[in-house]
Protein backbone atom coordinates (compact mmCIF):
# COMPACT_ATOMS: atom_id res chain seq x y z
CA UNK A 1 0.00 0.00 0.00
CA UNK A 2 1.48 3.64 -1.35
CA UNK A 3 1.08 5.93 1.91
CA UNK A 4 -0.01 9.28 0.73
CA UNK A 5 2.04 12.25 -0.36
CA UNK A 6 2.24 15.46 1.82
CA UNK A 7 0.58 17.39 -1.01
CA UNK A 8 -2.87 15.60 -1.01
CA UNK A 9 -5.36 18.54 -0.23
CA UNK A 10 -8.52 18.06 2.30
CA UNK A 11 -11.30 16.59 1.19
CA UNK A 12 -13.50 19.36 2.44
CA UNK A 13 -11.54 21.88 0.48
CA UNK A 14 -11.27 20.27 -2.59
CA UNK A 15 -15.03 20.06 -2.42
CA UNK A 16 -15.02 24.09 -2.12
CA UNK A 17 -12.95 24.22 -5.13
CA UNK A 18 -15.52 22.32 -6.91
CA UNK A 19 -18.69 24.40 -5.62
CA UNK A 20 -16.29 27.89 -7.03
CA UNK A 21 -16.19 26.20 -10.07
CA UNK A 22 -20.03 25.92 -10.74
CA UNK A 23 -20.95 29.32 -8.25
CA UNK A 24 -18.52 31.33 -9.60
CA UNK A 25 -18.23 32.98 -6.41
CA UNK A 26 -16.02 32.42 -3.04
CA UNK A 27 -18.98 33.92 -1.38
CA UNK A 28 -21.42 31.69 -2.85
CA UNK A 29 -19.72 28.69 -2.48
CA UNK A 30 -19.01 29.24 1.06
CA UNK A 31 -22.95 29.93 1.74
CA UNK A 32 -23.79 26.65 -0.26
CA UNK A 33 -21.69 24.75 2.09
CA UNK A 34 -22.46 26.13 5.37
CA UNK A 35 -19.14 27.66 6.05
CA UNK A 36 -18.04 31.41 6.46
CA UNK A 37 -16.38 33.31 3.49
CA UNK A 38 -13.35 33.89 5.61
CA UNK A 39 -13.21 29.65 6.80
CA UNK A 40 -13.32 29.53 2.80
CA UNK A 41 -10.71 32.04 1.66
CA UNK A 42 -8.38 29.83 4.50
CA UNK A 43 -8.96 26.54 2.97
CA UNK A 44 -8.02 28.22 -0.41
CA UNK A 45 -5.23 29.55 0.66
CA UNK A 46 -3.87 26.21 2.20
CA UNK A 47 -4.16 24.49 -0.79
CA UNK A 48 -2.62 26.85 -2.81
CA UNK A 49 -0.15 26.60 -0.58
CA UNK A 50 0.00 22.93 -0.95
CA UNK A 51 0.08 23.13 -4.84
CA UNK A 52 2.49 25.60 -4.92
CA UNK A 53 0.50 27.68 -7.53
CA UNK A 54 -2.45 30.08 -7.53
CA UNK A 55 -6.12 28.31 -7.95
CA UNK A 56 -8.38 30.62 -7.72
CA UNK A 57 -8.52 33.98 -8.79
CA UNK A 58 -10.64 36.61 -7.99
CA UNK A 59 -12.26 40.14 -9.56
CA UNK A 60 -15.05 42.51 -8.88
CA UNK A 61 -17.07 39.82 -11.27
CA UNK A 62 -16.89 36.77 -8.71
CA UNK A 63 -14.17 33.82 -9.02
CA UNK A 64 -12.76 31.99 -11.24
CA UNK A 65 -10.97 28.94 -11.29
CA UNK A 66 -6.48 29.31 -12.78
CA UNK A 67 -6.10 26.73 -15.35
CA UNK A 68 -4.16 24.94 -12.28
CA UNK A 69 -7.44 25.19 -10.21
CA UNK A 70 -9.43 23.62 -13.16
CA UNK A 71 -6.84 20.66 -13.39
CA UNK A 72 -7.08 20.06 -9.67
CA UNK A 73 -11.04 19.94 -10.11
CA UNK A 74 -10.91 17.65 -12.73
CA UNK A 75 -8.85 15.55 -11.02
CA UNK A 76 -10.55 15.50 -7.37
CA UNK A 77 -14.04 14.23 -8.76
CA UNK A 78 -13.25 10.52 -8.59
CA UNK A 79 -11.71 11.34 -5.11
CA UNK A 80 -15.16 13.26 -4.40
CA UNK A 81 -16.96 10.40 -5.86
CA UNK A 82 -15.16 7.67 -3.48
CA UNK A 83 -15.57 9.73 -0.10
CA UNK A 84 -19.27 10.27 -0.99
CA UNK A 85 -19.52 6.51 -1.30
CA UNK A 86 -17.68 5.85 1.82
CA UNK A 87 -19.97 8.26 3.51
CA UNK A 88 -23.05 6.79 2.83
CA UNK A 89 -21.42 2.85 3.60
CA UNK A 90 -20.54 4.54 6.84
CA UNK A 91 -23.64 5.84 7.58
CA UNK A 92 -25.64 2.55 5.94
CA UNK A 93 -23.16 0.59 9.06
CA UNK A 94 -24.28 3.01 11.67
CA UNK A 95 -27.60 2.83 10.65
CA UNK A 96 -27.80 -1.29 10.86
CA UNK A 97 -26.36 -0.66 14.32
CA UNK A 98 -29.10 0.94 15.54
CA UNK A 99 -32.40 -1.40 16.17
CA UNK A 100 -35.84 -0.20 15.20
CA UNK A 101 -38.57 -1.09 17.03
CA UNK A 102 -42.57 -0.27 16.28
CA UNK A 103 -44.76 -0.76 18.95
CA UNK A 104 -48.80 0.26 19.43
CA UNK A 105 -50.16 0.82 23.11
CA UNK A 106 -53.97 1.34 23.88
CA UNK A 107 -54.16 5.34 25.28
CA UNK A 108 -54.15 5.03 28.44
CA UNK A 109 -50.79 2.90 28.02
CA UNK A 110 -49.62 5.23 26.02
CA UNK A 111 -49.94 8.51 28.03
CA UNK A 112 -48.68 7.23 31.79
CA UNK A 113 -46.62 4.12 31.62
CA UNK A 114 -44.67 4.02 28.19
CA UNK A 115 -42.57 7.05 28.96
CA UNK A 116 -41.17 5.77 31.81
CA UNK A 117 -40.43 2.33 30.14
CA UNK A 118 -39.07 3.82 26.93
CA UNK A 119 -36.95 6.61 29.51
CA UNK A 120 -35.79 3.59 31.13
CA UNK A 121 -34.57 1.39 27.65
CA UNK A 122 -32.72 4.29 26.67
CA UNK A 123 -30.80 4.43 29.85
CA UNK A 124 -29.73 0.87 30.44
CA UNK A 125 -28.93 0.67 26.75
CA UNK A 126 -26.81 3.80 26.87
CA UNK A 127 -25.06 2.58 30.09
CA UNK A 128 -24.17 -0.72 28.13
CA UNK A 129 -22.60 1.24 25.13
CA UNK A 130 -25.29 0.42 22.80
CA UNK A 131 -26.64 2.58 20.36
CA UNK A 132 -30.41 3.30 21.67
CA UNK A 133 -33.18 1.55 20.05
CA UNK A 134 -35.10 3.69 17.44
CA UNK A 135 -39.01 3.33 18.62
CA UNK A 136 -41.89 4.45 16.36
CA UNK A 137 -45.14 4.36 18.89
CA UNK A 138 -48.91 4.07 17.72
CA UNK A 139 -51.17 5.04 20.83
CA UNK A 140 -54.67 4.10 19.57
CA UNK A 141 -57.89 2.05 21.21
CA UNK A 142 -57.01 -1.74 22.71
CA UNK A 143 -58.74 -3.36 19.54
CA UNK A 144 -56.59 -1.54 17.26
CA UNK A 145 -53.83 -2.16 18.72
CA UNK A 146 -54.24 -5.98 18.59
CA UNK A 147 -55.13 -5.64 15.09
CA UNK A 148 -51.59 -4.13 14.22
CA UNK A 149 -50.28 -6.57 16.10
CA UNK A 150 -51.81 -9.26 14.37
CA UNK A 151 -50.94 -7.52 10.82
CA UNK A 152 -47.49 -7.42 11.55
CA UNK A 153 -47.18 -3.75 11.60
CA UNK A 154 -45.91 -3.39 14.73
CA UNK A 155 -43.34 -6.23 16.79
CA UNK A 156 -44.93 -5.07 20.50
CA UNK A 157 -48.95 -4.50 21.41
CA UNK A 158 -49.49 -2.60 24.94
CA UNK A 159 -53.21 -2.84 26.29
CA UNK A 160 -55.22 -3.40 29.63
CA UNK A 161 -56.97 -6.51 30.17
CA UNK A 162 -56.28 -10.56 31.25
CA UNK A 163 -56.91 -12.04 27.72
CA UNK A 164 -54.85 -12.04 24.42
CA UNK A 165 -56.74 -12.26 21.29
CA UNK A 166 -56.76 -16.11 19.47
CA UNK A 167 -53.58 -16.30 17.95
CA UNK A 168 -51.43 -13.78 19.56
CA UNK A 169 -49.64 -14.48 22.82
CA UNK A 170 -49.21 -11.86 25.71
CA UNK A 171 -46.52 -11.60 28.83
CA UNK A 172 -47.83 -9.72 31.99
CA UNK A 173 -45.48 -6.85 32.21
CA UNK A 174 -47.43 -4.25 34.63
CA UNK A 175 -50.52 -3.77 36.88
CA UNK A 176 -52.56 -0.81 37.72
CA UNK A 177 -54.83 0.44 40.23
CA UNK A 178 -58.55 1.74 39.57
CA UNK A 179 -60.10 4.42 42.04
CA UNK A 180 -63.93 4.79 42.25
CA UNK A 181 -64.30 8.65 42.84
CA UNK A 182 -67.70 9.64 44.65
CA UNK A 183 -69.23 12.59 45.62
CA UNK A 184 -69.18 14.49 48.61
CA UNK A 185 -72.55 13.17 49.71
CA UNK A 186 -72.65 9.72 48.61
CA UNK A 187 -72.92 7.12 51.01
CA UNK A 188 -69.56 6.01 50.55
CA UNK A 189 -67.73 9.34 51.22
CA UNK A 190 -68.01 8.88 54.68
CA UNK A 191 -66.90 5.34 55.09
CA UNK A 192 -63.32 4.75 55.93
CA UNK A 193 -61.04 4.26 53.00
CA UNK A 194 -61.00 0.74 51.58
CA UNK A 195 -61.05 -1.78 48.87
CA UNK A 196 -63.94 -1.56 46.81
CA UNK A 197 -65.02 -4.97 45.23
CA UNK A 198 -66.11 -5.53 41.45
CA UNK A 199 -69.16 -7.46 43.34
CA UNK A 200 -69.77 -4.36 45.74
CA UNK A 201 -70.13 -2.54 42.61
Amino acid sequence: MTVLGSHVPDLRALELLVVVARAGSLGAAAAELGISQQAASSRVRTMESLVGEPLVARSKRGSELTPTGELLVEWSGRVLEAAHELDAGITALRADRRGHLAIAASLTIAEHMLPGWLVGLRGHQTQRGLQPTEITMTATNSARVTELVAAGEVALGFVEGPDAPGGLHRRLVGTDELVVVVGPTHPWASRPRRRVTAATL
